[in-house]
């Protein structure tokens, strides 16, 4: 949102910035206290790597990426569609870095339960148009304004480093990613 509206100079102090807004002043370490960890949301059955993009739309892209949250009963596919009209509507501001779109929805019913799943295709497709590219596509459902928060603020100190986004883009296996999260708690 704040790409498509502004110019933006110095992305990793944005990133930054907005973390130090998102992270707890106190570090919770344990399980299930102040929201989920990234760990609990981004798991096996919600990371999905490699799939193939040639004649994918970003709309499908999506819809794939949501998927696992669907078949875990953590949101209703009618989530995944109000993503969709809030791209048309509003243009791609889900498209957080290069390659990287935040896929959300404002917290509604339809959202059952928090949860968050990952997508990394095997090439990039136009969201919206050229000029924004996506190949790692992450969906956050949130329920209400702040239950989500922890796992957000770790997902962001992850997408803030350059190296880790590097691995994240390259990965071969779930693990990668999943190693990748468990080391940054």
């Amino acid at each position: 949102m704040v790409q498509a509206n502004t110019k933006i100079t110095n992305y990793r102090d944005l990133v930054m910035g907005i973390q130090d807004v998102l992270t707890p002043s106190v570090n919770y370490r344990h399980k299930g206290e102040y929201g989920p960890l990234l760990s609990e949301l981004l798991t096996d059955k919600t990371i999905q790597i490699g799939v193939p993009s040639s004649g994918m739309t970003w709309q499908q892209a999506i819809q794939r990426a949501a998927q696992p949250l669907i078949d875990l009963g953590k949101i209703k596919s009618s989530y995944v569609d109000d993503i969709i009209a809030n791209v048309h509507k509003n243009g791609p501001y889900i498209n957080i870095a290069d390659k990287i779109a935040l896929a959300h929805a404002q917290p509604s019913s339809d959202v059952l339960e928090v949860g968050m799943s990952l997508l990394l295709l095997d090439n990039t497709v136009d969201l919206v148009d050229d000029k924004h590219k996506i190949q790692l596509i992450v969906v956050l459902a949130a329920k209400d304004s702040s239950s989500h928060l922890r796992a957000l603020a770790e997902l962001t100190q992850i997408l803030g480093d350059e190296e880790k986004v590097k691995q994240v883009l390259n990965a071969k296996s779930v693990d990668t990613i999943t190693q990748l999260i468990r080391d940054g708690e």
